[in-house]
Order: C-alpha cells, then structure tokens, then sequence
C-alpha cells in the first residue's frame, strides 16, 4: 500500500470575511503526528472521518459563495430564528428523498491500483423546485492527470455544488454536503463538511472539494447528498 498524507485546504468567501490560521494535527500510516496549516477558522471543518483500516485519509475541502443578491448588512453565513424540523444530511436516503442527493453517482474498478473501467450512473429526481445538486469528478493517474484503463491511480478528487435556481431562498443546515464512498458494496468513505447554516438565496451556490487517494482492488461508487429547508 502507498503512504499518503493528508493536506486540507479549506476557504471561505463569505462577505469577504477571512479568519485566522490553525493548526490541525493529523496521523499518517505510521501513526506520527503530521501538523497542517488550514485557514480560516471561519471555514467549515471536516467531521470525523469513516475510515477503512488500511486505507489513506481522504480530505474534504469546503468553500462558500453567498448569494448575489446579499448585501453588506446581511449575513450570508447563518439563518436567523429558530430552526425548524428538518432531516440531517446524515439521515438522507437517496432513494426516498432524491432531490437531497447529486443527479449522478460515479463509480469505477480498480485491480492492483490499476484502473480497469469508470462510469457514471444518472438518477431521476425534481430539482425545479428545490436547489439542484450536481457532482464532477477525476480519476488522477500516478504522476497527475486524468487515469486512462491501464493507469496506475493516485486519487479521486470530487467536486459538488449546491445551487439554488428557484425563486425561494433556502437554508443548508450547518453547510452540511455529505460524500459518500463505497467499495464492494460497503462503506470506504463518509467526508462530511459544517459550518454556520447558510442562506441561500435565489442564484446562491455553495461549493465543496474532496481529495481522496485510492490503492488497492475493488469496485467503486460515490454519490453526494446534503439537506436544506425553505425559509
């Protein structure tokens, strides 16, 4: 297996607000500390991590955009008032509630860290109503660049975005975008992004990046999910 440490990079572009450096401590495969820098304190910050034994740390790189039409007065990070019922994103069942989930799912196979077929699988779901959630991926080959059948894989860096088409304004719950990995049917990866609750009015987006190394066998799919409520 390859040894590989885990860099985050986290940004918030919020009401151009940027806060202080921290000083995250992680482990590598040899269980010794590795210190690294991530800003701001402002960003969202990773949840603990569902982890295969033997497998690298994936990371989760969250960032925001606030809503065109916000001005300087408003807060685009936090929702005023009490909350009201809503499920968590930890608690979505694509299959029942679609529209919480991306349109795509990817999925590929790997033998011995080569990469033998990628695809992507649609799903079915309204977002007219709702803010739509889309997903992108690559398949990084060792060296860089995009993995061809063949290649040896060094990652998988996903991106997902939350935009509101509507002519609502909606709020995501402690910014909370879940991304799901499995490989053979069970549960590799969970990365998970929070923060404050975001407003997100009619044209608002919100962003999250995931940094994922890959090694070994096996069969692989991804989809992300999310939460929100109308305001």
């Amino acid at each position: 297996m390859r040894r590989a440490a885990l860099q985050i990079f986290a940004a918030v572009l919020a009401a151009g607000i940027i806060g202080t450096a921290l000083t995250v401590l992680f482990w590598d495969s040899d269980d010794e500390p590795v210190a690294v820098d991530v800003e701001p304190s402002a960003t969202p910050t990773q949840r603990p991590l569902t982890l295969a034994p033997t497998s690298p740390t994936p990371s989760a790189a969250p960032s925001a955009t606030p809503s065109p039409s916000s001005s300087p007065s408003e807060s685009p990070t936090s929702a005023p008032g009490p909350r009201p019922t809503f499920q968590p994103a930890s608690q979505v069942d694509c299959d029942r509630t679609p529209t919480f989930c991306s349109s795509t799912s990817g999925t590929m196979e790997l033998k011995d860290d080569k990469l033998v077929k990628s695809g992507t699988t649609q799903h079915q779901a309204d977002y007219s109503a709702v803010p739509n959630t889309t997903m992108t991926w690559k398949i990084i080959r060792d060296g860089g660049g995009d993995a061809r059948n063949g290649d040896d894989v060094s990652k998988l860096e996903v991106a997902v975005e939350i935009r509101n088409d509507t002519d609502d304004t909606f709020v995501v719950p402690d910014r909370e975008i879940i991304l799901l990995v499995n490989v053979d049917g069970e549960k590799l990866h969970e990365l998970a992004t929070t923060g404050d609750d975001y407003v997100m009015r009619p044209g608002g987006f919100l962003t999250a990046r995931y940094d994922i190394p890959l090694t070994g066998s096996g069969s692989y799919d991804w989809r992300a999910r999310t939460s929100f409520y109308e305001r």
